[in-house]
């Protein structure tokens, strides 16, 4: 048997944020180092696989429909050159509906430049830059996301990260 893979988190993800993995019988661990695309990748194919983390519906919202809009979209162009590119968000579809739902009512969301959204406009938008950048979205939600993380990483390693 070869040896393991080991998983990479950027070192630009936030302490008490985001995941790392221990040594398994499937892979031996995570390092924190900076990768160029996304917050997650494996040794050796930073530049192949990779998965952005989004922790918040808000966060996603932001990035989708404030003045953040042209960092983001930038970031999906790179994201976009990556043969196996992921954004997994660690929150539902309807924790996105909660969050629209809230942004109605909120002041401050003004004050940020968020335009007016609504759940029919959020999907059109995410449909569109899945089939634009081909980066996939990804709604787990917290009890899902960080071990989807690793099998997607893993599967990508599986599958051509051996060739």
């Amino acid at each position: 048997m070869g040896k393991l893979p080991v998983l990479i988190r950027d070192t630009r993800e936030h302490e008490g944020q985001g995941w790392k993995w221990n040594k398994t019988l499937e892979i031996e661990g995570t390092i924190e180092r900076k990768i160029d695309y996304g917050d997650y990748s494996i040794e050796g194919m930073e530049s192949f696989a990779v998965v952005e983390r989004k922790g918040s519906a808000s966060e996603l919202i932001t990035n989708l429909f404030s003045k953040d809009k042209e960092r983001f979209i930038r970031e999906l162009e790179n994201l976009s050159k990556i043969k196996h590119a992921w954004i997994i968000c660690e929150f539902t579809l309807d924790d996105v509906a909660e969050e629209i739902a809230k942004i109605a009512n909120i002041k401050w969301y003004k004050k940020k430049q968020v335009a007016f959204i609504t759940m029919k406009k959020f999907l059109g938008f995410i449909s569109s830059l899945n089939i634009r950048y081909n980066v996939q979205f990804i709604f787990a939600g917290k009890n899902y996301a960080r071990e989807l993380c690793k099998r997607l990483l893993l599967k990508a390693h599986k599958h051509d990260g051996n060739n």
